[in-house]
């Protein structure tokens, strides 16, 4: 589509208040924003180098692992955004555990994608040792696993990916 009727909207400022509608308490508000963001051009206008989407993706992980569902499912809807937007469509290599990092590099689509299922599958292996380890601390960090908002991050891409 030709957006270059929508310049306020596919801009920099227009991208952040989608972004921070997918925090919203209403779940018709929250699919209708990461539909149109899926819609605008990639990279998205504004977050077109890492350094300006590691803070994105720390907020996305801060969400995820909020005790709210409507706060986790953001924080998964932001990750599955990036993974379609950064790692299948640019093959952007990007680690969200055990600090977040968009390398440089760039590989195949299908590579970079398995690159960051992989990651988050080392995220996860990660809380499920610390609640294995020491029940106590991993109540404390854990209060919601972080397990079901990384399937429903990763599950829509994986079709593609495969299929």
């Amino acid at each position: 589509p030709d957006f270059k009727a929508y310049k306020k909207l596919v801009a920099r400022r227009g991208i952040d208040v989608l972004l921070g509608i997918l925090v919203d308490s209403w779940d018709v508000l929250r699919e209708k924003a990461f539909n149109m963001l899926i819609k605008l051009p990639t990279p998205l206008p504004g977050y077109e180098s890492a350094d300006s989407l590691v803070p994105v993706l720390k907020w996305a992980l801060q969400l995820l692992r909020s005790p709210r569902v409507r706060e986790s499912d953001a924080g998964a809807l932001i990750i599955r955004l990036v993974f379609h937007k950064y790692a299948t469509e640019l093959g952007w290599i990007i680690d969200l555990f055990p600090t977040v990092r968009l390398s440089g590099e760039f590989a195949a689509p299908e590579n970079a994608s398995l690159h960051l299922i992989e990651n988050l599958l080392e995220m996860v292996a990660s809380e499920v040792r610390l609640g294995n380890g020491d029940r106590a601390r991993a109540v404390e960090k854990l209060h919601l696993s972080p397990i079901g908002p990384v399937r429903r991050s990763c599950r829509p891409s994986l079709r593609s990916c495969i299929c």
